[in-house]
């Protein structure tokens, strides 16, 4: 990987998303058909909050797959953010999860799966064989379905009362007194202060390693997996607690 590249993943995490709905198809982008509701029988609905909405990260995720195909769609889901997680990527990014957040309403994506789609994504959320491992210290998400959620979807006539969901297994990044959600993220009536992605990663290098500039710290979190694991191990020790009670945990 380039060093641009390798700049390009961490600093830009959670990429651009794009402005509706789509069909994502081999690889390409492309205009919803009609109909859609057909699409999604027998698929399962899950919440893209973070990079899992983006085009382009879906593209690196499926580059190996040419003939995929499947819906994303734009969502409202209520009583919940988008935080900053206690953990780095191994593409150096700080990612995502999910918070409740009481009254706020979240601007996000939800990814129609079927079965080897979604296990496929497990790979890439949870590593290669963790869910039939069981799982293990170093897995940052979980995956479940939260129950009874206020979901609104677009271009989709039938309601949902569950989305499955990537839960970190860490809790949110503490780096102040109270979660810090994504600024980059659209929510109306927020309750958590929103900061940027690339002032998070900073203040993170200042906590972790003030020694290095910021680009050298990236590179030390992409190619030095012990560092990323002691840096990684600090950042979870002080992570804020978060509660799920709507959860119902199924891999690992």
């Amino acid at each position: 990987m380039s060093n641009d590249l390798l700049q390009h993943r961490a600093r830009n995490y959670p990429y651009e998303r794009a402005p509706h709905s789509f069909l994502f198809d081999g690889g390409q982008i492309q205009p919803l058909p009609n109909g859609v509701d057909n699409m999604l029988d027998g698929k399962h609905p899950v919440l893209a909050f973070g990079s899992n909405a983006a085009p382009e990260q879906l593209q690196r995720k499926y580059r190996d797959w040419p003939d995929v195909s499947f819906v994303v769609t734009k969502a409202t889901l209520q009583d919940y953010d988008v935080v900053y997680s206690a953990h780095l990527t191994s593409y150096g990014a700080v990612p995502a999860t999910l918070a409740p957040s009481p009254d706020t309403v979240l601007q996000t994506w939800i990814t129609w799966l079927d079965d080897e789609q979604l296990a496929h994504m497990h790979t890439t959320e949870m590593g290669p064989g963790e869910v039939d491992k069981g799982g293990g210290a170093d897995v940052n998400y979980a995956y479940g379905y939260l129950q009874d959620v206020v979901l609104t979807i677009e271009d989709v006539v039938e309601p949902v009362a569950s989305v499955g969901v990537y839960l970190s297994n860490y809790g949110a990044l503490a780096l102040t007194e109270n979660p810090l959600a994504f600024s980059r993220i659209e929510a109306a009536n927020r309750v958590f202060d929103a900061r940027d992605k690339l002032d998070v990663l900073q203040a993170v290098r200042d906590r972790l390693a003030p020694d290095l500039d910021l680009e050298e710290f990236i590179v030390a979190i992409v190619e030095e997996p012990a560092s990323r694991s002691s840096w990684g191990a600090e950042l979870k020790a002080t992570a804020h607690a978060l509660e799920f009670p709507d959860f119902v945990r199924l891999v690992p």
